[in-house]
């Protein structure tokens, strides 16, 4: 993109730049900053405020580490950890979660008897269903149904639940409910074991991405996010999927060619980003080590106990590098007051069996 033509544009560091070390020194800096605001709520369990920076303090950012946000921990606890799940239902299930991407759709249980809801008719108590008919409140591959679940989702809408995330827009069709459950789930459920099988041989993060393009309504940014939860099978249960993982390969969105126009303004060509994404990877270690105020809490996952935890052990991806150059480039507007700004931040996640 061409950030020259922003209003904004001022304020980026000069172009012939090969390095801006203020910004470098501030993306690690946010960095650390966000994963120790994560420690010092969810480990250390200490009360809010839980940092001095007014904006992260104030407004809404994503954690460095992907799953460790709301809806991917979600996912990894009721989904991944499911070890009854065979691998095709544990797909099919990753899929289908992310294509809402929003964990209410999925735990809906209605506070009463007049939001309960029968498919069938009233008359027939057996038949009235919420998120509670379908185990990890999805259903499984072999129990899919799009006229039942359209019903559902429509249902959902009545008592005030948009079932899709807010986050980001997963479709622009007008009639989205009928769209995913008549046309994109049905292409997934089609094709799962198509995609084991492909998954399984690829030799390539890259063939990967192009072959989730291949579905219905997956563009660059989906693919990323399915790939993501692909490689978790791997990371978190017992079965092997894929040959690649998170540091196989990334993507740049919009938000981290942002951030790398602030840290690295010279850089042009997308080989030369992806280079740079890699050099920001494998520099991280060592700027923590020697700048850090405090040391960096580095996420693990143990399998055997099923529990994340912090180390000083270095775990960082291609993945969490190019969301933290996303988050960065907000930071950077949100200093300079332009573009979009953050929404207000207000803790609702009282904590996950799994930290």
């Amino acid at each position: 993109m061409n950030f020259e033509n922003e209003s904004w544009s001022q304020y980026l560091p000069d172009k012939s730049l090969e390095v801006c070390q203020d910004n470098l020194n501030e993306f690690y800096q946010t960095m650390l900053e966000r994963q120790l605001i994560w420690k010092r709520r969810f480990i250390d369990k200490k009360e809010r405020p839980w940092t001095t920076d007014e904006f992260f303090r104030d407004r809404k950012f994503t954690n460095v580490y992907r799953v460790l946000d709301k809806n991917s921990m979600w996912e990894v606890e009721n989904i991944l950890l499911d070890d009854t799940l065979e691998l095709k239902n544990l797909i099919w299930k990753l899929m289908f979660f992310r294509l809402f991407n929003n964990p209410p759709t999925f735990t809906y249980i209605p506070e009463a008897n007049n939001n309960s809801f029968s498919l069938f008719g009233d008359e027939d108590e057996e038949s009235e269903f919420t998120s509670a008919k379908w185990k990890n409140g999805i259903p499984d591959y072999d129990e899919y149904n799009a006229d039942e679940y359209l019903a559902y989702l429509k249902h959902l809408r009545s008592v005030g639940i948009n079932p899709f995330t807010s986050a980001y827009l997963i479709s622009s069709v007008g009639d989205r409910d009928t769209h995913f459950c008549k046309t994109v789930l049905p292409d997934f459920h089609n094709r799962i074991d198509e995609m084991i099988e492909f998954c399984q041989k690829a030799k390539s993060a890259e063939e990967i991405f192009k072959y989730l393009k291949t579905f219905t309504n997956v563009a660059d940014f989906m693919a990323f996010q399915l790939f993501n939860d692909l490689t978790y099978v791997d990371k978190f249960t017992k079965y092997h999927l894929m040959n690649v993982n998170e540091n196989s390969a990334t993507t740049i969105g919009p938000g981290s060619d942002l951030g790398l126009r602030l840290i690295f303004p010279s850089t042009t060509t997308n080989e030369e980003k992806l280079n740079k994404l890699a050099e920001l990877r494998d520099t991280a270690a060592d700027w923590f080590n020697k700048n850090a105020y405090e040391p960096f809490p580095y996420l693990h996952f143990n399998k055997e106990t099923k529990q994340f935890y912090v180390s000083d052990e270095p775990s960082i991806t291609l993945g969490e590098i190019e969301q933290w150059l996303c988050e960065y480039a907000k930071y950077f507007k949100m200093k300079i007051g332009e573009g979009k700004q953050r929404n207000h931040f207000e803790p609702v996640t009282t904590g996950f069996k799994t930290v």
